[in-house]
């Protein structure tokens, strides 16, 4: 009844059915309605059980349109549910980022204790959902520092192994190395074989990005200038994970083409094509030159 009129019902090839508003007015006017209604709002996601839903509802918080308060307590009612009902086996990445949220910003002791203890089963018994993992170890962070204690015959170096096994993205990392930095600052957790893992991970990730990485931020600088340059980007990158990779910084070099690099950069700055790999021996144009005529047609 409503689609067609207040909503528009898209049918996918594997037979998804998605729901969107018709018009984009429909929902700034329900939001200036119901922004301050706690319980709709907590409904809404709650029957949703969608990350996404919960993602949002952070980006309005951050914009401002919620307040803090009203903010922690549709965090505190979703949890709260989560744990009435039962739903933390059938939907555990909502539960899990609702749960790392709320304890973002309130003290553990106050989420429901039958969840957290769920959860920390599951890192004990390295049953670990691989699709929720950043919002698994985001939330470890907050567990680790204010209840230790729960975590004392844990095996952190199989927990990590487990970890690192998978292909890790950019944020990912950034996820687990704020953990790293968390466990070094508030534990006597030895870390050495963990960042051992960690820095394999940047490698394997970084391998196949930096170059792409480093045309897309370089500025316009001479070609004896380049390394120098790509070098500094490198360790900025490396920097966001605020641990000590210097010495990765070598091999991520190794990765980048210079020459290609500096192609697209005269190309992007001056539409001008430029035979860079060697500038001061003018001997290479004429091997260029032999190479086209390979591949001249004759006039016929």
């Amino acid at each position: 009844m409503l689609s067609g009129s207040f909503l528009n019902r898209t049918v996918y090839r594997d037979n998804s059915v998605e729901l969107t508003l018709f018009n984009p007015s429909i929902a700034d006017y329900l939001f200036s309605n119901f922004r301050r209604e706690k319980d709709i709002f907590t409904k809404i996601i709650y029957l949703s059980k969608s990350t996404i839903s919960l993602e949002s509802l952070r980006k309005i918080k951050y914009s401002s349109l919620i307040s803090d308060k009203l903010y922690n307590s549709i965090l505190k009612e979703i949890i709260n549910k989560i744990s009435l009902d039962q739903e933390y086996q059938q939907n555990k990445h909502f539960s899990i980022k609702a749960l790392g949220e709320y304890c973002s910003r309130n003290p553990v002791d106050t989420a429901p204790p039958s969840l957290i203890n769920l959860f920390i089963n599951d890192i004990y018994i390295n049953n670990i959902d691989m699709t929720a993992l950043n919002d698994s170890i985001y939330l470890l962070r907050f567990l680790v520092s204010e209840c230790l204690d729960k975590f004392d015959s844990f095996v952190w170096d199989k927990f990590f192994s487990i970890i690192f096994s998978k292909f890790l993205n950019h944020d990912e990392l950034l996820t687990i190395a704020e953990f790293i930095s968390e466990i070094e600052f508030s534990t006597e957790i030895n870390t050495t074989s963990i960042k051992q893992f960690f820095e394999k991970a940047v490698i394997e990730y970084w391998s196949e990005e930096i170059h792409d990485d480093v045309n897309d931020n370089i500025e316009d600088c001479s070609f004896e200038s380049l390394k120098d340059e790509v070098n500094k980007h490198i360790k900025s990158v490396l920097s966001e994970y605020n641990l000590e990779l210097e010495e990765l910084n070598e091999q991520l070099l190794g990765c980048v083409d210079l020459d290609d690099i500096y192609t697209s950069m005269v190309d992007r700055y001056s539409g001008i094509e430029h035979d860079f790999s060697s500038d001061s021996e003018k001997d290479s144009h004429h091997s260029l030159d032999e190479i086209d005529d390979l591949f001249e047609r004759p006039n016929l």
